[in-house]
Parts: C-alpha cells; structure tokens; sequence
C-alpha cells in the first residue's frame, strides 16, 4: 500500500519499446525501505490493508519489491530500478535481456 493520500496527483505509467516506467506520488512511506523483509508493520493505513487482506484483496507482507526482483531475473530480465525520490516513487521494468548496457 503505497499509494498517498496527500496529493491528488495519478500514477502515471510510460510504455516504451524497451521497458515500462510507473511514477506513483508520494514516494515510499517514511519508515519503508526496498530491503525485502523489512517493511511488514510500516504501513501507511494499517486498518485498510487488514481490511484488504481479509478480503483476498491484497497481501499484507512487503513482498512486492522481491516479487518483482525474482520474476524479472526468472524471466532473464535486466534489473528492475526503483527510485525513491519523496516526493514520487519511480518503477523502471525493462523488457530487454542482459545485454551489458541500457538504453537510458
């Protein structure tokens, strides 16, 4: 859950021949990190998410980042980029396999 309440402000998401970039406001919550593990009890709407867990809505387990790590490598996929930079969180996924370099 890492959507801000804040701002009125989208998520916007960018479709190129070579990857995927999504640009969520707000950037991560204050206690957050990418480290896998670390983050199950630092939620923003703890109510909500028990909520959304109940209901088979979402998981509530800080999984998504390794998810998103383990699929992408089980795929051949370069390295996913996760940018923090408060205010907005930023997902690079690249569709492009190993190949030394990125276009970027």
């Amino acid at each position: 859950m890492h959507w801000c309440t804040v701002t009125t402000a989208l998520i916007l998401r960018a479709l190129y021949d070579d990857r995927l970039e999504i640009y969520n406001p707000g950037g991560l919550y204050s206690p957050l990190t990418k480290e896998p593990g670390q983050d199950a009890d630092n939620l923003r709407n703890p109510t909500l998410a028990s909520v959304l867990e109940t209901m088979h809505i979402m998981e509530n387990k800080s999984s998504g980042i390794p998810l998103i790590r383990t699929e992408m490598q089980k795929l051949g996929l370069s390295e996913p980029v996760f940018k923090d930079e408060g205010s907005m969180f930023t997902v690079i996924l690249y569709n492009t396999r190993h190949k030394g370099k990125r276009m970027r």
